[in-house]
């Protein structure tokens, strides 16, 4: 059906989607917080906001090989005078036998995406911003591209460390960044393959995607929680 898209690698396939930033280093902050030095922050309240849900059914297996444009954005965000959150995932691509990586270490099925996160204070600071993946069973994995090139990272720093902060191929994958500078604004973005590898398309996909951003807002620290729940059925 689409067989010029299967020539081009991710990386073609997600051109425009390159972006440059400049990060201060933070490698003494990084350095505390790892050695127990630099204590995380006691927040004194938690918003948990309602889940956003997406979903699409999967295509009866053919044996076809094809890449479907989905181009569908599901979004959620929170907002109360002092400080405004926003997490939002573009679903891009479907793949279906697609042989070209990362989906031939599965079945060659699965979604890419775009996860973006924006947060914005009027007062105090933001602390760090975190994005966790959770999966349901052992039957897909999720892979981050650790190319700099894939991601945007503004006002805020993955460490000091290589790839520190990228946690992927795990059944709660997640990304840890923090505020460079308390900066009052930030935004992160990064490329997400989901990896089906169930050979029939019988199974049903679920994933979770937690935005988890805390700041100070004058006086106390502060967590909210956006979630976005992902379905890919049967």
């Amino acid at each position: 059906m689409v067989w010029c898209l299967l020539q081009l690698s991710i990386r073609d396939r997600w051109v425009g989607f390159a972006l440059l930033f400049t990060l201060v280093p933070v490698s003494l902050l990084v350095g505390f917080r790892l050695t127990g030095i630099l204590q995380e922050p006691q927040t004194s309240k938690t918003i948990t906001v309602e889940t956003a849900t997406w979903n699409m059914s999967r295509p009866i297996e053919t044996g076809e090989v094809y890449v479907t444009f989905i181009n569908e954005t599901i979004s959620d965000s929170y907002t109360d005078g002092k400080a405004s959150v926003g997490l939002g995932t573009h679903i891009v691509w479907y793949h279906e036998n697609d042989p070209s990586p990362p989906f031939d270490l599965g079945e060659g099925d699965g979604l890419d995406m775009r996860v973006v996160s924006t947060l914005n204070v009027t007062e105090g600071f933001i602390h760090s911003v975190v994005i966790r993946f959770s999966r349901t069973g052992d039957d897909a994995f999720l892979e981050m591209s650790e190319s700099p090139e894939f991601f945007q990272l503004y006002n805020v720093s993955l460490g000091a460390i290589r790839n520190w902060g990228i946690h992927d191929w795990e059944k709660e994958s997640y990304i840890e960044v923090y505020g460079v500078n308390q900066p009052k604004y930030c935004r992160l973005a990064v490329q997400i393959d989901w990896v089906f590898l169930d050979v029939k398309n019988n199974l049903d996909h679920r994933m979770t995607i937690d935005l988890e951003a805390t700041y100070f807002d004058g006086a106390t620290y502060r967590k909210v929680i956006a979630p976005i729940l992902l379905e890919v059925l049967t």
